[in-house]
This record gives C-alpha cells, sequence and structure tokens, in this order.
C-alpha cells in the first residue's frame, strides 16, 4: 500500500521517464517543460533520475546566472556610441567561459567589428558549467548561442538595451562569429 504522497512521487517518476523517453533526438539539456516537470516532483530524485538519463536540471542555475551577469553587466551608463556587442567564447584547458564586450561598430560582413572593444563590464567574463557547456566547442556554442537568444527574447534589463544595439554576436574569439541581431 502507497501513501498518497508515494503514489504521486511513482506516478511523477512514470511520467517523467516518459517524457525523457519520448525525445527524439539525443540532447544535453533537457527540454524545458520535463525540467519544469521533474522540479515539481522530489528535485533530489529528479536530478538522480535525469544524471542516469545523462541531462542535467543545474541548467536552470546557469541560466539564471547568465541571465544576472548580463543585466548587472549592462546596468550602468554605457558609452553612447555602442553599436555592437559581442559574447566572447574562450576554451582554456577544456573549460569555458563568455565574456561580453560593447563595440564601437558593427559590420555583417566584416567579422572584425567585435574587435573594436570600447565597453567592458566590471567582470567581463564568467565560466560556464561543463554540465552546461558540455565537452566539445560545437555544443558549447550551440548551448550559448540558444541561451542568448532566448535572454534577448526576454523583458530582462539588459535584453532591452541588446535590442537597441546594431549587431550582436556569438563565438569563439579564435573562430567565426555568429550575427544573432542585426540591422
Amino acid at each position: 500500500m502507497y501513501t498518497y504522497q508515494e503514489y504521486y512521487l511513482l506516478l511523477g517518476w512514470f511520467q517523467l521517464l516518459s517524457l525523457c523517453k519520448n525525445l527524439t533526438k539525443p540532447v544535453n539539456r533537457p527540454p524545458q517543460h520535463v525540467t519544469l516537470f521533474a522540479e515539481q516532483i522530489n528535485r533530489q530524485a529528479a536530478t538522480a533520475v535525469l544524471a542516469a538519463l545523462g541531462l542535467s536540471m543545474f541548467h536552470r542555475n546557469f541560466e539564471s546566472t547568465f541571465y544576472k551577469w548580463v543585466n548587472e553587466s549592462l546596468s550602468k551608463e554605457l558609452p553612447e556610441c555602442i553599436e555592437g556587442f559581442s559574447f566572447n567564447l574562450i576554451e582554456n584547458c577544456g573549460d569555458f567561459s563568455i565574456e561580453l564586450v560593447g563595440t564601437a561598430s558593427f559590420d555583417e560582413d566584416d567579422q572584425d567589428w567585435a574587435c573594436d572593444e570600447i565597453f567592458e563590464p566590471n567582470r567581463r567574463a564568467i565560466s560556464i558549467p561543463e554540465k552546461y557547456s558540455g565537452l566539445q566547442w560545437e555544443i558549447c556554442l550551440d548551448n550559448m548561442q540558444t541561451l542568448l537568444i532566448d535572454y534577448m527574447k526576454s523583458n530582462e534589463k539588459g535584453a532591452l538595451v541588446l535590442q537597441r544595439a546594431e549587431g550582436i554576436g556569438i563565438g569563439f574569439v579564435d573562430g567565426d562569429l555568429i550575427v544573432v541581431k542585426k540591422p
């Protein structure tokens, strides 16, 4: 015989496993509806089940860290001549980080615009946890590009600043820059 709480927990597990089983492609992080559902049941146990499936609920923690960092970075008075922002990814001995700079120019046809730095926040960069970045640079770039685009669609204070810029790019400092916002 199960108590109501035990029954609810078991039912939740079956639903969580069903949600994860129905994922049609391999993912580095669970879809938001899976994470939100898992948080409604026992968080510690949900973390263990998702970890067994190679997924993590801790992405939401990094996402909130990222949002807070960008908001704080863009909350002080910025130079009026900023035309673009570049989110530069850095790989160092298998660890990843992301930095933010403001630039005096933006030119979609010349990626060197990102080198024309005129602004850097007090905290120029933050580390990206391995659970979020993955082990390969391609996964890190994809995850961070998705996070940046989601952030830019939000009503966060920093997102409103970014939306006024001519252009925004993201990429590795020694690679190509992906323009995620252009005029």
